[in-house]
């Protein structure tokens, strides 16, 4: 299993769309002041209610690309919309 996320992550390198995505001071801010725990949390029920569900809202356009570092980390990771994650 490591072998093939090392793949996707080089994968994912390779492409403008999701090298362009990075933490602004202020979200660095926000993550440094949350503490990891907290945004792992966020981030289980930002993905849980985003694409999660069986049929999300607007899906392939429910993920925004600002405002919380979780929303960027999707996008960087291709875990934001249910055909990202399928390609």
């Amino acid at each position: 299993m490591k072998n093939n996320i090392d793949e996707m992550l080089i994968k994912l390198s390779h492409s403008k769309f999701r090298v362009s995505f990075h933490l602004p001071k202020y979200l660095k801010e926000y993550v440094n002041n949350k503490g990891l725990e907290t945004i792992k949390n966020h981030a289980y029920d930002l993905i849980k209610r985003n694409i999660g569900n069986e049929f999300p809202k607007n899906d392939g356009r429910q993920t925004p690309t600002k405002n919380h570092p979780v929303f960027i980390a999707m996008h960087a990771c291709a875990c934001c919309c249910r055909s990202c994650l399928y390609k």
